[in-house]
This record gives C-alpha cells, sequence and structure tokens, in this order.
C-alpha cells in the first residue's frame, strides 16, 4: 500500500514540475499612495471601498498615486505599461479600471484606463470622460482624497448602469434612460423632464396670481413714500433700511488641464484622455 502511494505521489510531482501552474491572482491592494499624500487611514477606507465594488461587480477597480518623471510626457503610454507591470486585474483576468494619479518634476498627471484584455464593454468612451470630469476636479483643488472618492462612486454608477441594462451608459442614452443608482430603478427621460417641468410651471402659476393680488401703481423707491400725506402720521426721523442683498457668481475653469479626449490608443487600451493639473 505504501509503495503505491508513493508511486502516486511522484506522479503528482511530476505533473506539477510538467505544466506550470500560471495563475493570475488579483491584487487586493486597490488603493495606493506611494507619492504620500494620503494618511494611511484614508488609504484604508478607499481601499475598503474599493474591494467592495470590485468583489460586487467582479471588475477590479483601482487608484495609484506615485512619482515618476517619465510619466509626464506620455501617459497614456506610461499608464498602459504599468498596468501591465502590476499585473492588475480581478481574479484570474485582467478585468479593471486604473485611475492613475503622478507627480514629476515638470507637474501632475492623469489618466484613467482600461486594457485591451480586460471587459471593456462595461463602458463607453464618454462613460470615461465623465467619470474623469468629476474626479479631476479634486485633482485641481490638490484634494486627492475626494478625487479618488469620487472616481469610486462614478464607476460603481456606471457598472450599476450596465448590471441594470445590459449596455452601458453613454450621452446618447443619458435623454432615454437615467439610472438611480440609490434606488436602484432606471426612470424614462419622459418621466424625468415632466417631473421637473411640471413642478415648475405649477410653481409659476401660483407666483402670477398671488403676484397680481398684491400689484400696486408703482415701485416706491423711498420709504417716504409710505408715509400718508395727510398729517395723521408724524415721523421725527426716518432711515432707508436695505434688508436684502445680490450676489453673483461665476464658476472658475481650471485651465490647468491640457489633457485631450478620450479614445483607444494604439494596443486596444481605453483611454478617458487624461492631462496634467
Amino acid at each position: 500500500m505504501k509503495r503505491i502511494l508513493h508511486i502516486f505521489t511522484a506522479l503528482m510531482l511530476c505533473s506539477l514540475s510538467i505544466t506550470p501552474l500560471s495563475i493570475h491572482a488579483g491584487s487586493d491592494v486597490y488603493i495606493s499612495d506611494t507619492y504620500g499624500v494620503l494618511s494611511q487611514a484614508e488609504v484604508d477606507l478607499l481601499n475598503a471601498q474599493a474591494q467592495q465594488i470590485s468583489d460586487q461587480y467582479q471588475f477590479g477597480v483601482y487608484a495609484h498615486i506615485l512619482y515618476d518623471d517619465a510619466s509626464y510626457d506620455d501617459i497614456w503610454g506610461y499608464i498602459e505599461q504599468y498596468y501591465a507591470e502590476q499585473d492588475l486585474g480581478y481574479g484570474n483576468t485582467s478585468d479593471g479600471i486604473l485611475f492613475l494619479i503622478t507627480q514629476s518634476s515638470q507637474g501632475g498627471s492623469y489618466d484613467i484606463y482600461i486594457p485591451a484584455a480586460s471587459n471593456q464593454s462595461y463602458f463607453t468612451i464618454d462613460g470615461l470622460e465623465d467619470i474623469q470630469d468629476d474626479a479631476e476636479e479634486g485633482l485641481f483643488e490638490h484634494d486627492y482624497y475626494k478625487a479618488i472618492d469620487t472616481f469610486l462612486d462614478k464607476t460603481e454608477e456606471h457598472l450599476a448602469y450596465y448590471n441594470q441594462h445590459d449596455y452601458p451608459w453613454s450621452s446618447a442614452t443619458e435623454g432615454a434612460v437615467y439610472y438611480d443608482a440609490e434606488t436602484g430603478r432606471s426612470v424614462s427621460g419622459f418621466a424625468v423632464a415632466a417631473g421637473i417641468i411640471i413642478p415648475f410651471v405649477v410653481a409659476c402659476i401660483v407666483v402670477a396670481v398671488n403676484a397680481s393680488k398684491h400689484r400696486t401703481k408703482h415701485t416706491a423707491t423711498d420709504a417716504a413714500e409710505y408715509i400718508p400725506s395727510y398729517g395723521q402720521l408724524q415721523l421725527t426721523r426716518h432711515t432707508d433700511m436695505y434688508l436684502y442683498r445680490t450676489q453673483s457668481r461665476t464658476k472658475i475653469h481650471h485651465e490647468e488641464s491640457d489633457g485631450g479626449g478620450g479614445g483607444f490608443s494604439s494596443s486596444g487600451g481605453m483611454h478617458s484622455g487624461g492631462g496634467h493639473f
């Protein structure tokens, strides 16, 4: 019996030596910061969030921050090489999306990337641009935690949209179908428009009716005009006091980014466009 067991064990070892194991082990380090702009508590919090999203959709969601001078002039080429070298991807596949933020002596760079070997059908190019548009606001404010947190939230929205509709979000379908991540339901564009326009029209009618009830002959510009002219009221002193102030605010557009639109690289990689900050 022992002899048979020894022979069986030898055959197993021989089989393992002939057929090497090639297993892509998905990295559980979804968030990393070797540049040092996030606290360890922030990294842990973001990593837990990214892992939850990755496990739910079986699609790796990564955000890494690092320093490398080679990244500034060619962020597209750099992020593709980096993704491959880090062996990123969920489980035994390369399925994943990476938000890479780099610093160099020339400044900061960023891009959102999905490799050709990954399941790119979850996203469209303008879907990646939609994620980038929200996430890059934190970069312009040099709030890296906000940038990555927004990236995770927006990526989850797009994955949930695909999971709900079996096709990815795009600007072409935005007017037809909206996805509410909180309720998990889709709402038609007509319903959304009706929900906005009808209350607005009703409010305008109510305001117009109330305004007509209080309409005067003219607009008074001085407090003295409200004092009766036939002497029943005698004021020894009167003062004009302004109770309200109107402010106009204009959004400041950041001109730091010189990134272009998203697209596919020659290797088939899917990019949001990226840029500098």
